[in-house]
């Protein structure tokens, strides 16, 4: 059975990537495809479709067709004991970036271009 509609995942071994599964628009079979989105945080995250099937997430491109879309949120830090103390006997910490998890993230997914819509 044909997919007609986008949908997306959040991989389970590394929670930063999405993925999209095959779907099928405007007659184009658009293959399955995944997207790291660490670069994204603090900022809002788009897929587009161009006329020819082929998928962007480009930020400075005119586009055919918006599929979804979510805010990422920003980069996340802590901070952590190294094992270490320095000349007074304090603690040294060392401050490391938290791997990003889309998994809390909300993705608006739009409807597939339909015949009626591309007639215009």
């Amino acid at each position: 059975m044909e997919q007609n509609k986008v949908i997306i995942s959040v991989d389970e071994t590394k929670p930063s990537v999405l993925h999209v599964a095959a779907f099928t628009a405007n007659g184009i079979r658009i293959p399955a495809q995944s997207y790291d989105l660490t670069e994204y945080q603090g900022e809002t995250f788009r897929l587009y479709m161009e006329e020819n099937g082929d998928l962007s997430t480009c930020k400075h491109c005119d586009h055919y067709w918006l599929l979804a879309e979510a805010d990422i949120p920003p980069k996340q830090t802590e901070t952590i004991p190294t094992g270490e103390k320095d000349e007074k006997g304090q603690e040294k910490t060392t401050t490391v970036e938290v791997p990003l998890d889309l998994s809390g993230v909300t993705f608006r997914i739009y409807d597939l271009p339909t015949k009626e819509e591309n007639d215009n």
